[in-house]
This record gives C-alpha cells, structure tokens and sequence, in this order.
C-alpha cells in the first residue's frame, strides 16, 4: 500500500531557502533504519496564480524552484544513486560527487556529438578531412557508451550488496509531483503530492506537520489528482 502525503501551498510559500527537508520522524524514510544522514532529493518547480491576457506564454506569478528531501540511510542511499544518478548530484558526498562526474561526462559527450553534425550539415566548409563529423560523432557516441557502461557496471555491483535482490522492489525512490494552479492558491490548497511505500514513516510525519493524508486508491486522493491534471 502507498500513502500519499499532500502539502499545501503554505509550506512552499514560507520556505527561506532552495529546500524543503523533511527531517522527521527522524530515520530512514525507506526501511526505518535509526541512521539516517543522507538524503533522497526531488527537484521541483511550483507555478500558481496565472497572468492573464497571455498568448504567447503562460507566466505564473508564484514561481518556486526547490527540492524537496527525504532523509535515508546509507544502504538506501546507495539504492537510490542506483535508480536515479542525476539526482545525487547536488549532494556533498563521495556519491554526489560520482554524479557531477558523470553528468559532465554526459554533457561533454552530448557536445561533441553535436559538433559532428554541425559539421555534417556543412555549416562549417572542411576541404582537408571530409570525414571528420563521422569522426567526431564517433568519439561523442563513444563517450557516452563508456559513461552509461560504467555506470551500469558500478550499478551491478553496488547492487549485489544491497540486502535482498528485490531491494529496489521493496523500497523505491517516492513519487513526487506538484501542482499547477491557475488562481491564486489559498494556504492550504496542496502544492505537492508525496506518494511514500513506507506508511507508517509518512503517517508520521504528515501528523508532525498537521498535513493530510490518504491511501492513493481512495475517491478524495484520485479526484485531487484528477483536479492537479486539468490544471496542467
């Protein structure tokens, strides 16, 4: 069973900073392990309050980037890197730093490629080595195969130390999204929707922050995310 957390707009609109930690109750939110110093982060953009009398593009007049975290332990938090790399890389760890690498790696690889068929389209004229954008989208291509094998790789084996080979079944990254509303949201209307496996961790911490809750298959939770999918 899933437990779906809805946090209003009053704890999006009173952050003082890029973050919304969810600390409490204070351990892993995956397995409940009693130690948990690391986090699961979910980048987010809130939009709510709609200019009028744009035709071009919609702007909003409450527009908030954040992540939002959820506290893990060390077993989960390597699961985590596993399912999601990119999510790690913000994170001051050995991990995080893992991340960066490997994003930059992705970004460079995805340069080169596209190098090549600037270069194949002939914007730029080359009379020396007619081949060359074959060469280097050869050389993007090939980065990038060597990044997502070693990443693969590095995925095989940190999961053969997880406990249980269905480890990632049992204990999954949460689901997380937010809504976009086109009036202005009053305090309480929910911003973003937090769906967690482990229910009783949710629960209580729902109960912490005097948030709502409800089980994802009943009417109340189906039609307010009927509600948050019309306004998109």
């Amino acid at each position: 069973m899933t437990l779906q957390v809805s946090i209003p707009a009053k704890a999006i609109l009173e952050l003082s900073n890029k973050s919304l930690e969810l600390d409490f109750p204070p351990r892993c939110s995956r397995c409940n392990a009693p130690d948990a110093p690391f986090f699961e982060s979910h980048p987010l953009h809130y939009r709510a309050d709609l200019m009028p009398n744009r035709t071009v593009a919609h702007r909003y007049r409450i527009n908030r980037s954040f992540s939002l975290r959820l506290p893990l332990c060390e077993t989960c938090y390597r699961a985590n890197f596993i399912e999601d790399p990119e999510s790690l890389t913000a994170d001051d760890t050995p991990l995080g730093k893992l991340a960066r690498v490997r994003s930059a790696c992705i970004k460079i690889a995805a340069g080169i490629a596209l190098v090549g068929f600037v270069l194949l389209m002939g914007i730029i004229p080359l009379t020396t080595l007619p081949f060359l954008w074959l060469y280097v989208i050869l050389v993007g291509v090939g980065l990038l195969a060597i990044v997502f094998g070693a990443t693969a790789l590095m995925g095989k084996r940190m999961r053969s130390t997880l406990p249980g080979n269905d480890y990632n079944i049992r204990y999954p990254r949460a689901i997380v999204y937010e809504a976009i509303e086109t009036e202005k949201p009053a305090p309480g209307k929910t911003a973003v929707f937090l769906r967690l496996k482990n229910e009783t961790w949710a629960r209580e911490c729902a109960e912490k922050h005097h948030w709502k809750t409800g089980s994802t298959d009943s009417p109340s939770e189906k039609e307010s995310e009927n509600e948050s999918s019309s306004d998109r």
